[in-house]
């Protein structure tokens, strides 16, 4: 029963993916020119409007950077993080158009090969590489303990990104939906490929499949039990 429990959350979870997916794959290309209001993919360059640079001293369009303290052999916790991401715009061929999507609000933020997202809005950065400097910036100082270790990623001011959003009041902002908007470095299909191969992981093949035998098991198991009660049920009364 647990069993078969575990494998319907991983079945459920993975036709979540799927139906994303085929949402992801039907979104139109849109134009900075004349935006929608519907879903649609903008392409450009991202900036920030007010000046921004990292905790480092690097430029940036948007950045984000956390410290982990080693808890075991293999294991590291967060202990302390920020992310500036707000007051960014996109330009283009055609003009360009606030970025008030990830203004504020609860995101997934993802960089590495993860499938632990959870938001609607998603910020992916591929494979933006980090910096691990040997000291701590300033801004991070207060978190600061020997054997903690401070990395920070940014998206430089004119990277090529690609947006899905819908266009409203003068800004690109959420739609309405399962996805409500992702942001890709340095396109959306960084973020597809991502939920393709979980979605389409083995693993969880294995897991629906096995779903099918558990159920159709148990179906075949009703049955029996229906046609052996039935037979005592007609002796009885022959009796």
């Amino acid at each position: 029963m647990i069993l078969g429990l575990a494998w319907l959350g991983v079945v459920v979870k993975t036709r979540g993916e799927l139906e994303r997916l085929r949402a992801l794959s039907s979104v139109p290309p849109g134009n900075l020119a004349v935006p929608s209001p519907g879903p649609a993919i903008y392409k450009g360059r991202l900036y920030s409007k007010v000046p921004r640079t990292s905790p480092m001293g690097k430029p940036s369009a948007a950045f984000w950077w956390w410290v982990e303290q080693k808890q075991g052999k293999n294991t590291w916790k967060t202990v302390c993080s920020d992310i500036a991401r707000d007051s960014m715009e996109l330009r283009g061929e055609g003009g360009k158009v606030s970025l008030a999507l990830f203004d504020g609000g609860d995101l997934s933020l993802l960089a590495d090969t993860r499938d632990d997202w959870s938001e609607k809005r998603v910020i992916d950065l591929g494979a933006l590489k980090y910096d691990r400097p040997t000291t701590f910036p300033d801004a991070a100082a207060n978190c600061f303990v020997k054997g903690r270790t401070y990395t920070e990623r940014r998206i430089a001011p004119g990277a090529n990104v690609e947006v899905l959003a819908c266009y409203s009041d003068g800004a690109l902002r959420d739609c309405p939906g399962a996805m409500a908007g992702v942001l890709g470095v340095p396109t959306i299909k960084i973020h597809v490929d991502r939920r393709e191969a979980y979605a389409l992981n083995p693993t969880r093949g294995v897991a629906v499949f096995s779903l099918v035998l558990l159920t159709g098991g148990a179906l075949l198991a009703l049955r029996m039990r229906k046609r052996v009660l039935g037979a005592v049920s007609s002796k009885g009364g022959a009796s």
